[in-house]
């Protein structure tokens, strides 16, 4: 339809919406730790390492750390990102 849309790395990770992904953000967080170990992978800056169509309807999207079993969804998409381009109207 025209629409352009921005995402952060960060935005489309946090919200991947893979079952493992979603399941994590179900639970309660757990408590802050001052002990918090991290992989040497997690202290680089996040980026993308793929992405890929998934038929007429979705994106699949991997990132250098965490998930990369998202199956992003247009519809998904729209709602996610910040509106840069509106479509013309018709």
């Amino acid at each position: 339809d025209g629409s352009r849309r921005e995402y952060s790395y960060r935005e489309l990770q946090d919200a991947c919406p893979c079952a493992s992904c979603r399941e994590k953000r179900s639970k309660p967080a757990a408590p802050a730790s001052p002990f918090t170990i991290i992989s040497t992978a997690e202290t680089a800056p996040l980026t993308l390492v793929g992405m890929r169509p998934v038929g007429r309807y979705a994106y699949a999207i991997g990132f250098n750390y965490g998930c990369s079993q998202g199956i992003y969804t247009f519809d998904f998409l729209r709602k996610l990102g910040k509106e840069t381009v509106k479509p013309a109207a018709t």
